[in-house]
């Protein structure tokens, strides 16, 4: 196990590519998670590793995970950031697919409109054990500077990258609502839809009908070219009221998971 002064190091959380974390408790005052960048990191991950911690200094929101500190230990850099007991969203949706369960629609809501506000702010998902969603892994995100409104990049996780990043076009905020469609998708089937990059969502892809209209529509909205940048309605609603509608807003309460 690693020592890192202040530090008490408890158990591996999880091992990345570009590094390990670890659930510890800080001496002055609570638990917290740190991440270690890998001895055989790469160039790219170093970059990355870096990138995100630039990107957690500037972002303070309840919905984005804390950013703590930043340790150099034995010539090696570790982030301290806010430690989420919930485990992480992947978990929970591969428990639930284990068990032949959906997740009820009021959890859905209650993720969705979470990220929602996290990414208005502003793509790993944590949780809490009170039901609270935290945005994490700022490693491949695109921080633009002032006066900039498109970026040009091809990254992203597969299943989950817009079409205009996908084809190497200019993009903005909007194509993480596209993404976030994808997320909003899988948490109600349990399964990434099936996604043609040249047309509007498959229609080989329909969340169960246990779910009510209102999340089919949200959905469908997320997951179709309308909230691409190259195909937004002049004058059409701000990326939020686009993304869930008031209903959901109004409607949804933060229930726990």
């Amino acid at each position: 196990m690693i020592q890192i002064p202040g530090y008490q190091v408890k158990d591996e959380l999880g091992v990345g590519g570009f590094g390990r974390v670890y659930r510890a408790r800080r001496a002055s005052d609570h638990k917290c998670a740190i991440k270690v960048q890998s001895e055989v990191t790469t160039t790219l991950g170093t970059i990355l590793f870096r990138n995100e911690i630039k990107a957690l200094r500037q972002l303070s929101h309840p919905n984005v995970v804390e950013f703590l500190d930043v340790i150099k230990c034995n010539d090696e850099v570790h982030l301290v950031m806010e430690f989420c007991d919930g485990g992480d969203l992947r978990t929970l949706m591969e428990d639930h697919l284990e068990r032949g369960l959906y997740i009820h629609e009021l959890d859905v809501k209650s993720i969705f409109v979470q990220l929602l506000l996290a990414l208005h702010h502003c793509h790993q998902i944590l949780l809490t054990t009170t039901g609270s969603v935290k945005l994490a892994d700022f490693g491949l995100c695109k921080i633009l500077h002032p006066g900039k409104t498109k970026a040009h990049s091809l990254v992203g996780t597969p299943g989950y990258v817009a079409p205009e990043v996908s084809a190497g076009a200019p993009y903005d905020a909007k194509a993480d609502l596209f993404s976030l469609g994808c997320v909003l998708y899988e948490m109600c089937a349990l399964d990434l839809p099936t996604l043609d990059n040249k047309a509007p969502c498959s229609t080989d892809s329909f969340i169960p009908k246990s779910f009510s209209s209102e999340m089919e529509q949200t959905v469908t909205r997320l997951l179709s070219q309308q909230t691409s940048v190259n195909h937004s309605p002049v004058g059409g609603p701000d990326n939020c009221q686009l993304a869930a509608g008031d209903l959901l807003f109004d409607r949804v309460g933060l229930h726990p998971i």
